[in-house]
């Protein structure tokens, strides 16, 4: 039995191969991906349901990766609010797109808002899963490497990696 091109389960076999492309760095390919399972996932479950949102997530954070940022910011604006309102708040899907839109508004400089977002994050963090949990972990260690504009004097030090490229954090692979 042929499952056919728009079935869920082909759809998901898409986005993982879209996943993966992206993970290896090769964003275009993911995009053109993603791109095409959204349809198929929106035309199959609806646009809110939470897998359409999910590949949504992916192509904004391909995009994110090669540098279409503007288009990226709107997507994960996307992403946060329907994550929010179908799964929680603090579901690790909300959480980790919270983190990626913090640090594509870093990537716009938009340094004021993404201190304000990296900020609640910790604060909902710890109150939702404690000081230790890699979720509180990310967002401080963004922080702290946003603060520092990178030259890793910050106030948790072991946070940074130098064998890292100086543009990332060693605890996030967020920012």
């Amino acid at each position: 039995d042929q499952l056919g091109e728009n079935h869920v389960e082909t759809l998901h076999a898409i986005e993982f191969g879209a996943i993966l492309m992206n993970n290896a760095g090769k964003h275009e390919n993911a995009v053109r991906l993603f791109k095409t399972v959204i349809p198929g996932f929106t035309g199959q479950l609806g646009a809110n349901h939470t897998e359409t949102v999910r590949a949504k997530y992916g192509l904004a954070r391909a995009l994110h990766g090669m540098g279409q940022l503007t288009e990226a910011w709107a997507l994960y604006e996307q992403v946060v609010t329907r994550f929010t309102y179908n799964l929680g708040a603090y579901h690790h899907d909300t959480v980790e797109a919270k983190l990626s839109l913090a640090s594509l508004l870093k990537d716009l400089g938009q340094l004021v808002e993404a201190g304000t977002m990296y900020k609640q994050l910790i604060a909902d963090c710890t109150a939702n899963f404690g000081a230790d949990h890699t979720y509180t972990l990310q967002a401080q260690s963004c922080l702290d490497f946003l603060l520092d504009q990178g030259t890793g004097a910050n106030a948790a030090g072991t946070m940074y990696n130098d064998s890292q490229d100086e543009d990332a954090c060693s605890v996030c692979t967020i920012c």
